[in-house]
């Protein structure tokens, strides 16, 4: 008895499709602890996983993974204020170390 072909596109499809959740979820766990070369890699993987994912199946996929996706991006924008909040505090102290040094 031979497989059906549809079968197993759809399945394939579908298992793509639960791996694109998976590894949405996992790159959001990886935002959230700041982990952000992890983060990049997952990324590459997630593109690569979506579109493994049948045309027809795509958008679904695709309107599941915006919540995640906003996440990560809200992480990243909050790492960034952190990161520039410490740069502007490292350069105030080399301009006040600056100043004593004159002094």
């Amino acid at each position: 008895m031979a497989a059906n072909p549809q079968m197993n596109s759809s399945s394939h499809s579908g298992s793509a499709a639960a791996i694109a959740l998976q590894l949405s979820e996992r790159m959001q766990n990886l935002a959230s602890r700041g982990e952000w070369d992890e983060v990049e890699t997952i990324a590459a993987e997630l593109e690569a996983a979506v579109m493994s994912v049948d045309e027809s199946e795509r958008r679904p996929v695709l309107l599941a993974l915006q919540h995640s996706t906003a996440a990560v991006e809200t992480e990243a924008h909050a790492a960034r204020n952190t990161v520039g909040g410490k740069i502007s505090e490292l350069r105030r102290g080399q301009a006040a170390k600056k100043v004593y040094e004159l002094s």
